[in-house]
């Protein structure tokens, strides 16, 4: 009764015309990268970048998603991996979002996916699912990638300001998580991505104004990345529910932390800062027994120094690899407040590909 109820209203909402097709987000031919809620069937909840959805149909000339947002989102649309469309969720109301302008060819299927372009904290995004013509025929998706990255990290991993022109403050129009590094290595690696990254955030030190707490610990945004890891909505906080860890286990984990850490005094003792990311290192291959990943540990490129040492001597002491990106920017290379611009992002690419390659043989 209450999911006739919540699409009559649905309807009324968004105008719906009579006999168009709601597909449910619990609809089993959606497939998802990354981490979503799904405790409520009738409605998705995700924050984390880079999420993707991805929908396969024929015998319908559009199709629309339902959406709202706790504050502005913007979303990449593709056909067959093809860009075609930018949609920016606007409404904390539900929307329909019609996400192929030019429509599409009902004789042919598609694959129509959207994917995540900002972070959490531009807020909380619903997803109620997509509106098809009433006669279209909807297929399981099922991806044929069998490796899987994770990638965790500050605001440079989640793309900000890759698109802007300095002098540049945020702008989540500048920001978009597919262009950023850890995006193209998954790419030209043919691999799936989970991306944890949050602008601000540090491995240990916190920040001078918290006011909320998880576990004794404050918490405000940011808080360190330790603490928002097990969350599958980090905007939430202590409301958020813990993820699942085993809806994805990745066969190789990036990590870029230490910049937030190290930018501006006072900073995190050597030994803190080691033992620290020995611990957090140590909890996440608890959570990935399955796939047992291999590590990989990035210093740069908007700091070095001392903390480039200490990433590195991480690296020995948890047998994982370090991958060194100190001063590898060209001056061209620069977008918003120091961070790499979409060139920049392909340079950090093109240095991480060969060395992940080559330790997971991945030719």
């Amino acid at each position: 009764m209450g999911g006739i109820i919540f699409y009559c209203c649905l309807f009324i909402a968004v105008g719906l015309v009579y006999g168009d097709l709601v597909i449910e987000p619990s609809d089993s031919s959606l497939y998802y990268i990354g981490r979503v809620d799904k405790s409520n069937a009738l409605q998705y909840n995700l924050s984390w970048p880079g999420v993707e959805i991805y929908l396969e149909i024929s015998n319908s000339s559009n199709v629309h998603c339902l959406m709202s947002s706790t504050k502005d989102n913007t979303f990449n649309v593709y056909v067959n991996d093809q860009y075609v469309n930018l949609i920016n969720i606007t409404s904390s109301d539900i929307a329909a979002y019609e996400l192929v302008p030019g429509g599409l060819d009902p004789d042919q299927v598609y694959t129509v996916s959207l994917r995540h372009r900002n972070e959490a904290a531009c807020g909380l995004v619903s997803f109620q699912g997509f509106i098809v013509e009433d006669m279209a025929i909807v297929s399981k998706y099922s991806s044929s990638i069998t490796r899987r990255i994770e990638i965790i990290g500050d605001s440079i991993s989640v793309g900000f300001g890759l698109k802007g022109t300095p002098p540049c403050l945020f702008n989540i129009n500048q920001e978009d998580t597919s262009l950023a590094y850890g995006s193209l290595i998954a790419n030209a690696l043919d691999a799936e991505l989970q991306t944890i990254a949050y602008s601000g955030i540090a491995l240990v030190k916190f920040c001078s104004n918290c006011s909320d707490f998880i576990d004794g610990y404050n918490f405000t945004s940011p808080a360190v990345l330790p603490l928002l890891y097990p969350l599958i909505n980090p905007k939430l906080g202590p409301k958020s529910g813990r993820w699942d860890f085993t809806e994805y286990q990745p066969n190789v984990v990036i990590i870029n932390l230490g910049t937030n850490d190290y930018e501006h005094p006072p900073v995190p003792s050597q030994r803190l800062f080691i033992n620290r990311y020995v611990q957090f290192i140590q909890f996440i291959q608890s959570k990935y027994t399955e796939s047992n990943p291999k590590f990989f540990l990035i210093c740069g490129p908007m700091i070095g120094g001392p903390s480039c040492l200490y990433v590195e001597t991480v690296a020995q002491l948890t047998n994982s690899t370090y991958i060194d990106m100190q001063n590898i920017l060209e001056e061209d290379e620069y977008g918003c407040a120091g961070h790499p611009n979409v060139l920049g992002h392909v340079t950090m690419a093109k240095l991480a590909i060969p060395v992940i390659q080559d330790v997971m043989n991945w030719n």
